[in-house]
């Protein structure tokens, strides 16, 4: 008797937690995280073109400093005169150039947002994990306007230099 009160109490608890299950498990839901992963895959193909297009702005931009100091190094060294009107003009270039790169420098919430979606994935938030991959997509295209601003400023300022 006992026996069969727990199977008949296991079989109460067991069904009703078999219809829940296949209540949130359709084709639907299927469907939705099939099509959840193709725009992950696509955002995340987006982000790392980016990424290499920032990597190479980056690059170039440490090239273009590389070969300014140089100039400045020759220039000391072979103790030319520089016009106070061109160092003037060059002395607003760096203020611009400086202000260009606290903008590419400010690059902290990037690393936030990541992490806000890796918690979103792990809550199954897929909505609110592609809408963050939204904003880092938004973040870089910033930065690669920004880093493309910088390299046009620098070189400005190496065609100032004689």
């Amino acid at each position: 008797m006992k026996k069969l009160l727990a199977a008949l109490m296991a079989l109460l608890v067991i069904i009703p937690a078999g219809f829940a299950y296949a209540e949130t498990t359709p084709q639907e839901t299927r469907a939705q995280l099939s099509e959840y992963r193709q725009k992950l895959k696509e955002k995340l193909s987006v982000i790392k073109e980016q990424k290499e297009q920032n990597k190479t702005l980056r690059e170039q931009a440490k090239e273009k400093t590389a070969q300014m100091k140089e100039k400045v190094k020759a220039l000391r060294k072979d103790k030319k005169a520089i016009p106070m009107e061109t160092l003037d003009k060059m002395e607003a270039q760096l203020q611009v150039i400086k202000d260009d790169m606290i903008k590419v420098k400010g690059w902290g919430s990037y690393f936030i947002e990541y992490e806000r979606i890796r918690t979103n994935k792990i809550n199954k938030n897929y909505d609110g994990a592609l809408a963050g991959l939204d904003k880092i997509i938004q973040m870089q295209k910033d930065r690669n306007a920004a880093l493309t601003k910088l390299n046009s400023d620098l070189d400005t300022l190496m065609g100032m230099i004689p």
